[in-house]
């Protein structure tokens, strides 16, 4: 059989459908209950693919028997098990309370889990059927794989494309029923038939447009019929409620200021605002990262700014709430001339200025919403890194100061680590150890729970002292660090040790200052600790440990189990005569080629996502440009597979593993550095820069999986969806394990894992195909 058109337009958009979906419940999942959970969109994609694959290995040939109905049936289940996956999501998400205004952390209970164990296996649902449509056509139609690979790759790289427009148009719900819909259409190629279905999904999402039937519900404490506005992109979805706040996912809130309340001389009350009072003039020009519903900006112009630059990564945020929707509730606070709105990376815009800044402020910069890049997105935080701290002080003036307000964690936790950081900023502009505290303020508002430090990249004078001290006492704050505070103060000492002192690398915490190779600010756990998770739900250690649980669990009972059951049962009934012609030791060669190439693959597509985010300025951005680029390049590469003989495809998996693994060092060793130093480029050139970096990399991936399935193919092997289990099986572990290398080792470390996994898999690659070489001759005889 051969894939004809109708087909491979079938797979397209089934795969397009699978991705759309994949980001649509990363959304709604860090929407309805906490970031931390937007792993298991990731890792049940993967699971259902690889799920799939060992049912049509373990079904044999009687699914092949009616290829476009079986095709026609699974798609329209992946429809049916979307819609029924969002429904019940929306109906019973897990129970997390979220109190806003304080850092209070929800815990991980028991009811929780069996919560959890439900959501599992209905969201797993529609993932199955959508693997089910590809691994079955590259089993049955194995002549044809290179074609159906990268029709498959394409589809996704569309949806890649197209999904933060479609969120932003229609909201996450609508969007998985358009994802439901565009399953019906390409069940309806498959077949010929039931186009009414077709007619039906789409009366749905039009219906769902004009009338919301299924919608977020009450989450997170926030109720639901508060809800004044919402809007959604690729990384949040944002509310207004009725005392106009603003939250992100139901959590990071943020109020409307109004510039009619301005009244000269406010923001000596707030302790985020303290470090106007340090500048006599006033600080003219101010640069404030993540200004949200515009507090700190209004209070920059209570303190005299005339020169207010808010960097705004949210565009919901920015343009269509605060320059739009609530614009009259501003009072135009964004439109006043003397305030520049910029959407884009705080960091990013920051390192591209040609300005230089009194103030470079940024207050409670994070959320507890995630990107759809996976769970650790927001806790990688390119904001505070020690080459971030570089870049800020870089644009202050000589006057200039770096001021950031975070919860207050006491001497230890981001307390700590904000002040370290800062130090080893400074430590690496030239400034020694001991003195450093000479260039540190740090202030703390008790009954706020936050704490304010000022840095500044030149010593701070007597008199910039005075006055801060003096605000602090008026406005009953205390001052906790400063260039008098004694030297036994717990934080005091950890800035005169050095941050990479020994004081600092022995504390029971991980405090050593971040950077822009390991970004994990937010993360303390050292890796003796890791195995030792709390019940907190932003531990990442409980989420690190719960999901390898998971994903080990799924992959050894729904993937490892039957393979190895069905493997004893034929054996038993003497059904293995195809397995027979191949040694068992190329068997578990080839068993590992699919393993690694899975493993490799996720491990270089996160650290590359990671990697691009500064440099693209926006973490949508980064999702678009690298998920796209690289499966329409990987789709490239599986469709130049097909131009090479069978008799060839050993050297060619070979010069793919090696191309990688050089591929996959350079970028770890030198891609870092050659990023920072083209950031200054406009955003157009950073794009066309991006693909070109990425696309090497996406067409040597893609002649890896068709090369050795035609290799398998040829000599009739039946351990093509078994390998394609495996793959998916390593793939959802990988995101795991890519995880964990990148928090203690670091992205170039995490690159250099994958080039490894690569070149091992390059070397397998060609011992398979030499190996199936003879079952190849015996086959065509």
């Amino acid at each position: 059989m051969r894939a004809d058109r109708k087909l491979l337009a079938g797979v397209f958009l089934v795969c397009f459908a699978n991705l759309l979906l994949e980001v649509m419940i990363t959304r709604l999942f860090s929407a309805t209950m906490f970031y931390h959970f937007t792993f298991l969109a990731v890792a049940l994609a993967l699971f259902g693919v690889a799920a799939s694959g060992v049912y049509v290995f373990v079904a044999g040939d009687r699914l092949a028997d009616d290829l476009p109905g079986q095709l026609a049936r699974a798609s329209r289940l992946f429809a049916a098990g979307a819609v029924l996956a969002l429904a019940y999501a929306m109906a019973n998400p897990i129970d997390v309370i979220i109190v806003t205004g304080t850092n209070q952390v929800p815990q991980f209970t028991a009811r929780q889990v069996w919560q959890l164990i439900f959501l599992v296996g209905v969201t797993a649902v529609p993932f199955f059927h959508g693997g089910l449509v590809v691994s079955l056509a590259l089993t049955v139609l194995r002549s044809d794989t290179g074609r159906i690979y990268a029709y498959d790759l394409a589809g996704a790289a569309a949806a890649a494309l197209v999904t933060g427009l479609v969120v932003s148009l229609v909201g996450g719900p609508t969007a998985v029923l358009i994802a439901a819909a565009v399953a019906l259409v390409a069940a309806a190629l498959f077949d010929g038939r039931r186009w009414w279905l077709v007619a039906c999904g789409a009366a749905a999402v039009a219906l769902n447009l004009a009338a919301p039937v299924i919608r977020v519900p009450t989450t997170k404490g926030v109720k639901q019929e508060a809800t004044r506005f919402e809007a959604w992109n690729a990384f949040s979805r944002v509310t207004v409620d009725d005392t106009a706040t603003i939250k992100i996912d139901a959590s990071a809130a943020t109020h409307i200021e109004n510039l009619r309340a301005l009244t000269p001389g406010a923001f000596r009350t707030e302790i985020s605002a303290l470090a106007h009072a340090m500048f006599d003039p006033p600080a003219t020009r101010v640069a404030i990262i993540g200004p949200g519903g515009g507090r700190d900006v209004l209070h920059a112009l209570s303190a005299g700014a005339t020169d207010v630059t808010g960097i705004e990564v949210n565009p919901i945020i920015a343009d269509t709430i605060m320059r739009d929707a609530y614009r009259a509730a501003s009072g135009g606070l964004y439109d006043d001339p003397r305030v520049h709105i910029a959407v884009d990376d705080g960091r990013s815009f920051i390192r591209r200025s040609a300005e230089r800044y009194d103030l470079v402020q940024a207050s409670l910069v994070d959320t507890w919403a995630a990107t759809a890049a996976g769970a650790f997105a927001l806790t990688e935080n390119a904001l505070y890194t020690v080459e971030a701290f570089r870049d800020y002080f870089d644009h202050t003036t000589d006057r200039g100061a770096v001021t950031m307000t975070r919860w207050h964690s006491g001497g230890g936790g981001e307390t700590a680590r904000l002040l370290i950081l800062a130090a080893a900023a400074l430590e690496a502009g030239g400034v020694a150890p001991g003195q450093v505290r000479q260039h540190i303020l740090y202030v703390v508002a008790p009954r706020a729970g936050l704490g304010t430090m000022i840095a500044k990249r030149l010593p701070i004078t007597p008199d910039e002292l005075a006055r801060v001290e003096a605000a602090a006492a008026a406005a009953h704050f205390d001052v906790v660090v400063s260039p008098r505070s004694p030297p036994d103060q717990p934080l005091a000492r950890y800035l005169d040790g050095g941050a990479y002192g020994a004081l600092v690398a022995g504390a029971a915490e991980e405090l050593q200052p971040p950077t822009d190779d390991r970004p994990f600010f937010f993360y303390f756990k050292k890796l003796p600790q890791l195995l030792r998770p709390s019940a907190m739900m932003n531990d990442p250690g409980l989420w690190i440990a719960l999901s390898l649980g998971l994903v080990m669990s799924l992959a050894i009972a729904f993937i490892i189990a039957p393979l190895v059951i069905h493997r004893l049962r034929s054996r038993r009934l003497g059904q293995l005569p195809a397995l027979a012609r191949v040694a068992p030791d190329a068997r578990l060669a080839t068993l590992a080629y699919f393993g690694l190439v899975g493993l490799a693959f996720m491990t270089i597509e996160i650290a590359l996502l990671q990697r691009f985010t500064l440099f693209l300025g926006h973490p949508s951005y980064s999702l678009l440009v690298i998920l796209f680029s690289l499966l329409l390049s990987t789709a490239a590469g599986a469709h130049a597979s097909t131009r090479f003989a069978v008799d060839r495809l050993g050297r060619v998996m070979l010069v793919g593993g090696i191309a990688l693994a050089v591929l996959g060092t350079a970028g770890g060793l030198l891609l870092g550095d050659a990023l920072r130093a083209l950031i200054g480029l406009g955003l157009p050139t950073r794009i066309a820069i991006t693909v070109v970096l990425v696309a090497p990399s996406g067409i040597a991936m893609g002649l890896m999986i068709p090369s050795v399935v035609r290799v398998l193919g040829a000599a009739g092997s039946p351990l093509v969806p078994w390998g394609w289990g495996v793959n998916g099986a390593t793939s959802v572990i990988g995101t795991v394990i890519a995880t964990v290398i990148a928090i203690y080792g670091g992205f170039t470390a995490t690159l250099l894992v994958g080039a490894a996994g690569y070149l091992a898999a390059g070397l397998l690659g060609w011992r398979v195909a030499g190996a199936h070489a003879a079952a190849a001759v015996e086959a065509a005889r």
